[in-house]
């Protein structure tokens, strides 16, 4: 749906996304490199987990018990919101059904075909997609120009860059654009 958005303005755009939206200037910038000149991602989940993450027992066992019909609709989703992450309590509807679907998704592929100068600017307090993310995900990149692919990272910053250190964000895409 960005595609054709972008494409209408007639002229490649510096796109930035933070989190989900940095899954998106990722595809982006993976099949229409035309449409961008640069791209920024924050606290974006690039990459599969390399450990299998379980939920908690005692959520297991509550939805287990639902799916058994020993309880009800309303406890599950009082679950849900007890032991769920800060984006999926905020989710509800089709865009808690998107997040659930692209919660493992990866990447890498993806990455690994952007030829356009990214930038990957994030928080140095980020827990929720640690720099460590970043930093694989750079070294995935297949743009062959080193100053082309960079990682900046942001100290006393957390996960919500966007918000936290708009100024920066701001700054970063003045330079790209020009």
């Amino acid at each position: 749906m960005v595609a054709p958005v972008l494409a209408e303005l007639g002229r490649p755009v510096v796109l930035a996304g933070h989190s989900f939206g940095g899954r998106v200037a990722t595809v982006i910038a993976a099949d229409h490199p035309e449409l961008v000149t640069s791209v920024i991602v924050s606290g974006t989940p690039l990459l599969r987990s390399p450990v299998d993450v379980r939920s908690p027992l005692a959520y297991r066992i509550i939805r287990w018990l639902h799916q058994r019909g020993w309880l009800s609709e309303e406890r599950l989703e009082a679950a849900r919101h007890r032991y769920g992450s800060t984006d999926y309590r905020a989710a509800t509807g089709i865009i808690r059904e998107v997040l659930v679907a692209t919660v493992a998704e990866g990447y890498e592929q993806e990455l690994a075909r952007i030829e356009v100068p990214i930038v990957f600017l994030w928080g140095q307090l980020d827990t929720v997609v640690p720099v460590a993310v970043a930093e694989r995900a750079n070294e995935l990149l297949a743009v062959p120009d080193v100053d082309a692919r960079r990682l900046r990272v942001l100290a006393d910053v957390g996960h919500f860059v966007p918000n936290e250190a708009a100024s920066s964000l701001a700054d970063l895409i003045v330079e790209l654009a020009r």
